[in-house]
């Protein structure tokens, strides 16, 4: 009886080891890998060429702006004028037939005043008549005032008149009998900060400068008439 448990036993304990050293094959012997097949078409990998983009003949009209505005061009057009708004124009300004002629102008800061012809005007005996910006003559209107010259607008026409008028100095020169045109030539009168001047030619003189009544104004007597202004 004893026997046979010793054989069951001893059978078992080598059936153990058996077991215990397939074990420990298993963890301790390096698993053996398999190289992994790689086919031709993996191994030839294959290389991207970036291709530049291909460039577009333009066409002849697309260099037409660069060969107008080449300064060398014999084919070169004119840039078109600019609309703008038309220069005043310098010509005969006539109203009821008679022109309008300027003859000397007075310009002391912020007053200014133009003495004219008083043409189409039979209400009045005055041959002359002084104007100031904005005042109406026949149907021109008087939009500026400045040293050597008037300027009348017509609705969208605007006309200048020169101070030194040609035609009208000859016809005061003729009438003087040999006066030079020099010296028949209009005076200005202008003044800014500085003194009052008088541009004349012979005899000179200078103006004569009385205070009003109440002191607050002053009273210029130049040749072209009496100005009243206030006193700084």
């Amino acid at each position: 009886m004893v026997s046979r448990v010793w054989i069951i036993n001893s059978v078992l304990a080598i059936a153990l080891v058996i077991c215990l050293m397939n074990i420990w094959d298993v963890w301790h012997t390096s698993t053996q890998v398999f190289p992994e097949k790689r086919s031709a078409v993996n191994d030839k990998k294959a290389i991207q060429i970036k291709k530049s983009p291909e460039s577009k003949v333009l066409s002849a009209s697309a260099y037409q702006s660069v060969v107008d505005k080449n300064l060398f061009s014999p084919d070169r057009a004119e840039a078109p004028p600019e609309s703008g708004v038309a220069e005043p124009e310098i010509q005969d300004v006539r109203i009821s037939g008679e022109k309008v002629v300027l003859y000397g102008v007075i310009m002391i800061d912020d007053y200014k005043k133009a003495l004219i012809n008083n043409p189409g005007d039979r209400k009045t005996d005055s041959k002359n008549r002084w104007v100031s910006e904005g005042e109406q003559i026949g149907n021109l209107t008087v939009r500026q005032i400045q040293e050597d010259e008037i300027l009348l607008v017509d609705g969208s026409n605007s006309y200048r008149v020169l101070l030194y008028d040609p035609d009208k100095a000859s016809k005061i020169s003729g009438k003087s009998g040999g006066q030079s045109k020099e010296d028949a030539q209009p005076k200005v009168i202008s003044t800014g900060a500085k003194p009052v001047a008088v541009k004349k030619r012979i005899p000179k003189r200078t103006e004569k400068v009385t205070i009003s009544a109440d002191g607050k104004y002053e009273i210029i007597d130049t040749p072209l008439g009496k100005i009243k202004r206030k006193r700084k």
